[in-house]
């Protein structure tokens, strides 16, 4: 007799829901007989698994099922044939088995694992491996051991020469997470190691499988097919070498193929899932969208699948520009665990990852100012960080505002107060754990990490331009008539301009108007927008106080009655601007002492909804100049 499947000295056998073996064994033999099971554990034999038949030989292969093991051991098997009159004929014993949970780990280099390993842990009996080689034993770092991989499939991948690693890396999350998956549950957990490092995820693409061992899917299904077909979860981490331009954008799509392909080979459509979300990379910075991408696609797919769950490691330490360290793999195996027992059983809801709920806008009650409020599922106890909360980055037409000044903690909610109006916030969008290096500290009391997450946007998203904050002005000059009489200046080359960088969108100059109060003084604003080809554009105008606005020295905006309060594009004029440089001039009537001053900003009204939806216009924008 030769086992093919099903059943090895030390295997780990997946346990059903009753906590009781399912497992189906293969083999080949030389003749029709019926294959009998015997049981013992302690030395002691299993009365009801004694003798017992189980399956039958055809020709030249046998099937068995070995049913009702419970969970725990180690148990000793021997399958025996048996004739028609009861002889056995030949037999063999596979010692020291386990029935417990089975685990598929499955990606690239940080699920190989190449912390450093002299960090690694010490391995207990009860948490095994299905190693490379084919052979089941105590899982112990490095469990990917490449070089001596059965399937060819890895050996093409390098090159058709054998793989070769340092001495001094080989700490993954795998042992980590089996041994705390070990220490909640008490149940023995079995890991198949099926990762390689430096893949892509076209290269697990679920079309190879008809390649069987020469293809990384085919390798993977056909190692869960050897030890029995079933498994409790499959844990993923890969997505680092797809975070690249080409790549990243179809990423959720290749990713949500495989987890689908895995399950319905595997016949459990329900079958759990890990989504570990990847990391961290110490590089120049210009991959920083395609990291966050494939982040978000990774998080939207758990958030999306009931049945699946994300995982960060956006915080961890690294061991060198992409690797995750050896003592932080043993703190990312514990997280992966503990969200896969958040999926199987819901007396470990407390381990269910933190998750966005909902997310709004507001004012604060005292100032001009807004927040954005961001609130979150499944904290335990309350957010925290150590040190000032840090992680978020709000952006406008893909340009970074420098506006958050405070991020307050409150409970479940984080609240970031910005230096802006709350209308001026339409059109922006926010991210947490944006680019290849952030750093990001927000947890909840039991450390469990916020995940990157965004874009989140805020209001309707439009072409426009930010505030302008900088703008030449000039000296005050009497009101010497009515503000109705007011033209564009004839001689406004003799008028001295300054430039003027203003300390936000409200480009107040009260101090110096009421100085000059109870009479009425004016000033005035001017800039330059330069288009790079004719555009349908948009002025956007705030202020408090009698106002003209010309366009190419055109009257383009009149309002004789403005007053206080200033409110955000309180006037809007359309415009045609041809390719080229434009000048615009405001005039602020200072009223008497009680206007302060205006805010600007420009909309382009020609941009297709297809490159606003993506947050791609920017470069279709006016550009706004300032004269020196």
């Amino acid at each position: 007799m030769n086992i093919v499947s099903g059943l090895f000295d030390r295997i780990v056998m997946q346990r059903n829901p009753k906590n009781r073996s399912d497992q189906l064994i293969t083999g080949t033999c030389s003749r029709n007989a019926g294959i009998v099971v015997s049981v013992t554990k302690n030395a002691r034999k299993i009365h009801a698994l004694t003798n017992k038949l189980i399956g039958k030989a055809r020709g030249q292969t046998f099937e068995a099922k070995l049913e009702g093991l419970p969970v725990g051991g180690p148990y000793n098997i021997t399958l025996t044939e048996v004739d028609l009159k009861g002889r056995g004929l030949d037999n063999i014993v596979c010692k020291d088995i386990l029935v417990g949970d089975v685990w598929l780990l499955a990606g690239q280099s940080n699920m190989e694992g190449l912390g450093m390993v002299h960090e690694k842990l010490a391995p207990l009996d009860k948490v095994r491996a299905f190693y490379m080689d084919n052979r089941w034993d105590k899982a112990e770092d490095p469990i990917h051991n490449l070089a001596d991989a059965c399937a060819p499939a890895h050996q093409m991948i390098n090159g058709g020469v054998k793989i070769s690693r340092n001495l001094w890396s080989g700490t993954g999350p795998g042992v980590a997470f089996g041994q705390t998956m070990f220490a909640e549950t008490g149940i023995p957990q079995g890991l198949i190691a099926s990762a390689h490092g430096g893949t892509g995820i076209d290269q697990w693409d679920p079309k190879t499988a008809k390649s069987g061992d020469e293809s990384l899917f085919g390798a993977m299904i056909n190692r869960v097919n050897r030890n029995g077909g079933a498994i409790a979860g499959f844990i993923w981490y890969q997505g680092e070498n797809d975070a690249e331009p080409k790549l990243s954008q179809q990423y959720g799509k290749k990713l949500k193929r495989l987890l689908n392909s895995i399950r319905k080979r595997l016949n459990r459509i329900e079958l759990p899932a890990g989504i570990v979300q990847i990391g961290r990379t110490a590089t120049d910075g210009s991959l920083a969208d395609c990291w966050h991408s494939v982040r978000e696609q990774q998080r939207q797919i758990a958030d999306q699948d009931p049945r699946s769950v994300i995982i960060p490691s956006i915080d961890l330490e690294l061991d060198d520009k992409v690797h995750i360290a050896g003592f932080e793999q043993h703190h990312l195996g514990k997280r992966i665990a503990c969200a896969m027992l958040s999926l199987i059983d819901r007396k470990y809801d407390r381990y269910l990852p933190l998750r966005l709920r909902k997310s709004c806008v507001g004012k604060h009650p005292l100032t001009p100012w807004a927040f954005i409020e961001l609130e979150f599922d499944n904290v335990v106890g309350k957010l925290t960080s150590a040190g000032r909360p840090s992680g978020f980055r709000l952006t406008h037409a893909n340009k970074e505002l420098e506006i958050i000044y405070r991020i307050e903690l409150d409970k479940n909610k984080v609240r970031l107060h910005v230096h802006q109006v709350e209308a001026a916030l339409d059109g922006t969008r926010l991210y947490y754990g944006y680019g290849t290096n952030p750093y990001c500290n927000i947890t909840d009391t039991a450390g469990k990490i916020l995940p990157a997450f965004g874009p989140v946007a805020f209001g309707k998203p439009k072409a426009m331009t930010e505030f302008v904050l900088t703008a030449a002005v000039s000296d005050f000059f009497p009101l010497s008539t009515p503000d109705e009489s007011l033209t564009y200046p004839d001689k406004i080359n003799e008028i001295s301009f300054t430039p003027n960088r203003f300390v936000d969108a409200f480009l107040s100059r009260h101090r110096l108007m009421a100085a000059h109060a109870p009479q009425s003084v004016l000033c005035y604003y001017r800039l330059y927008l330069d288009c790079h080809e004719t555009m349908e554009t948009q002025i956007l105008l705030g202020y408090d106080g009698p106002v003209h606005v010309w366009f190419d020295k055109q009257l383009t905006i009149q309002d004789l009655h403005g007053n206080n309060p200033a409110y955000v594009d309180r006037a809007r004029a359309k415009i045609s601007a041809a390719k080229g440089i434009h000048e615009v001039l405001v005039a602020l009537s200072s009223n008497s002492g009680n206007a302060w001053g205006i805010m600007l900003r420009f909309q382009r009204l020609d941009v297709p909804k297809a490159l606003i939806k993506s947050n791609a216009y920017a470069h279709m924008l006016p550009c706004l100049i300032v004269e020196s």
